[in-house]
């Protein structure tokens, strides 16, 4: 009888021991789910960062491109306000030439004109004063062109 009760007791402590061992199991199992599945999400965030650090490179990238181009840009256009006023200067001065040669042209007309008033003036007078209209005239129109050819060289 005493053999029986230790063979009893001996099978319960086996099955006590399979069904502890099969709960370890289970525990394992569950445990090894659970770091695969934080490994997968470990490597999920990994990705998710390398793709966001690639796509804030790529956007500085392209604020840097378009900094640049801003910037050429800007100096372009600066270029060609300093051009700009550098045409209007010459142009200035070029009108002012053509309005000093218009009043030398019309102080030569008043003289001719006068001087044509006096019927005794001699011809010579009159051949001179034509010249010298000519003269003033030419100039004039020289101060025209220059005018006129400063213009398209901007």
């Amino acid at each position: 009888e005493a053999q029986a009760e230790e063979q009893a007791q001996a099978e319960a402590q086996a099955v006590a021991l399979a069904a502890q061992r099969h709960e370890f199991a289970l525990d394992l199992a569950r445990l090894e789910a659970e770091l695969v599945a934080v490994a997968a999400e470990a490597q999920a965030r990994r990705q998710g960062e390398e793709q966001l650090a690639f796509a804030v490179e790529v956007l500085r990238s392209e604020l840097s491109s378009e900094c640049e181009a801003r910037a050429s840009a800007e100096a372009a256009g600066q270029a060609a306000l300093r051009e700009a006023e550098a045409l209007h200067g010459r142009l200035e001065a070029a009108a002012l030439e053509a309005a000093e040669a218009a009043a030398a042209t019309d102080a030569a007309v008043d003289s001719f004109e006068a001087k044509a008033v006096d019927d005794a003036a001699p011809e010579a007078a009159t051949e001179a004063l034509w010249s010298e209209l000519e003269s003033e005239t030419a100039a004039r129109c020289v101060a025209e062109a220059a005018a006129a050819a400063a213009a398209p060289a901007a």
